[in-house]
């Protein structure tokens, strides 16, 4: 059987590095302002806590309402966008890890949707 001489405490601290690292792109540093903006935005806010206690038909109203917000929608949009590469990047930890381990919360059509994890 082959030794390995790796530390469990410093990988999770390289992945405590890495997620520092990806903390910085652009599109998540983005994601974080705007997150700012709607946490700082009264209409939004309004909106969001009135959604809460709404039915299903008044939530649908009231969502499409927030998505005519241009600040609204194009948080969602970023929102999407890093939450695909999150998944993305559980997607390749686990696959290098094991090929059999089945990961729910993959990119978006599967393996054959981009040209390859690494």
């Amino acid at each position: 059987m082959m030794e390995n001489n790796f530390d469990p405490m410093e990988l999770l601290n390289k992945a405590h590095s890495l997620g520092l690292e990806i903390a910085e792109l652009d599109f998540v540093r983005q994601y974080r302002d705007l997150e700012k903006q709607i946490n700082d935005n009264d209409k939004i806010q309004h909106l969001l806590s009135i959604m809460k206690e709404s039915n299903q038909e008044e939530y649908k109203q009231i969502y499409e309402e927030l998505l005519s917000i241009p600040l609204f929608s194009e948080y969602i949009e970023l929102q999407q966008e890093v939450e695909e590469y999150l998944k993305n990047l559980i997607h390749i930890f686990v696959k290098a890890v094991s090929p059999n381990i089945m990961v729910n919360d993959h990119a978006k059509g599967g393996c054959n949707h981009c040209s390859g994890c690494h």
